[in-house]
């Protein structure tokens, strides 16, 4: 059985018990989607996962709230080989407003292993994020410098 919306452009998804929102291989039927808005979904872990986001280009607004369990926006599923790894890119080439509020348990948009574009964004708010320590969040298993910044180098201002 196979679900398909080729003409969905906005969804969105409030108070439901998912641990997620789509198999990866039945993802592409929502190429169109313009607007995503999860809300109180408490057991949703992540959004997307990497090899997800190259159907979201036509993206223009994301909203993430109240999401007790989020730990991160994009979760890596992909195997990605070692060698290119630093070369991997997460852009959202007409997504203008990314708000993410409420989310108790978020430590990041997504891995350290990934760069991520948002050439057209005009408006991020972020608010009620209490683990929220940067970002791009940096894996367990290295060291957080004590300069830790919240946007770092991963995050390009160049177009897609």
């Amino acid at each position: 059985m196979q679900i398909l919306f080729p003409k969905l452009k906005d969804l969105v998804l409030c108070s439901i018990g998912i641990e997620r929102i789509w198999l990866p291989q039945a993802f592409c039927s929502t190429r169109n989607l313009t607007k995503l808005i999860i809300k109180g979904c408490t057991n949703l872990k992540y959004v997307l996962s990497d090899s997800m986001v190259e159907y979201l280009q036509q993206l223009e607004y994301l909203e993430i709230s109240e999401c007790k369990c989020i730990q991160e926006i994009i979760s890596k599923e992909n195997i990605i080989e070692e060698a290119f790894r630093n070369m991997y890119l997460i852009c959202f080439p007409r997504l203008n407003t990314f708000k993410l509020k409420g989310l108790q348990k978020l430590i990041g948009f997504c891995d350290e292993d990934y760069n991520v574009e948002f050439p057209t964004l005009k408006i991020l708010e972020i608010e009620s994020c209490p683990k929220l320590k940067g970002f791009i969040h940096i894996s367990k298993s290295k060291e957080i410098s004590i300069d830790a910044v919240f946007f770092n180098n991963k995050i390009i201002e160049e177009q897609c």
